[in-house]
């Protein structure tokens, strides 16, 4: 069971001793997230625009998570409420679970595709063809990195919020 810091809510990071618990909001750190979270959207879609990856629906979705995302991102930035805070948890969370479809279904195609160029490799040799096969097999979990950073983002405003309303 987390701890609880003064605000209310567990605010910890890490693992074993290196573990640490934020108490008080930082401005710092609320700041270098929300541009580490910016970077990695615009990144990410400009990359996805480039290679064309919408050409169907289930290639579409990172895209609109992305743009939908940023969306909510800056307008919870400027404006805080209620509907726009749980409409920005709701696409973290999409995002989250994104990565790990993105990653199976890239892991799929590379898997149908080695087994069409080489019908008789299994085990631990098709598994790395798999994962440095044709699509990159990974590259969907900056879906899941997205998320998180929003949802730390989320935390801190919160924190930020609950701070400025007991001065």
């Amino acid at each position: 069971m987390p701890t609880l810091n003064p605000y209310g809510m567990p605010l910890y990071f890490g693992a074993g001793q290196f573990t640490f618990q934020l108490t008080k909001p930082d401005s710092k750190i609320s700041r270098l997230i929300s541009l580490l979270m910016g970077l990695t959207m615009i990144g990410t879609l400009l990359e996805l625009l480039f290679i064309e990856h919408h050409e169907s629906w289930s290639q579409s979705i990172p895209v609109v998570l992305i743009g939908l995302s940023g969306i909510s991102f800056l307008i919870l930035f400027f404006w805080q409420s209620v509907w726009i805070k749980r409409t920005f948890l709701i696409l973290m969370a999409a995002c989250f679970f994104s990565g790990f479809l993105g990653i199976y279904f890239h892991l799929l195609a590379n898997y149908e595709f080695e087994l069409e160029i080489h019908p008789n490799q299994s085990g631990w040799p098709l598994f790395k063809e798999m994962l440095s096969g044709a699509l990159p097999a990974l590259a969907p979990g900056s879906m899941i990195g997205i998320a998180i950073m929003g949802y730390i983002f989320y935390l801190l405003n919160n924190l930020k919020q609950q701070s400025n309303e007991n001065q």
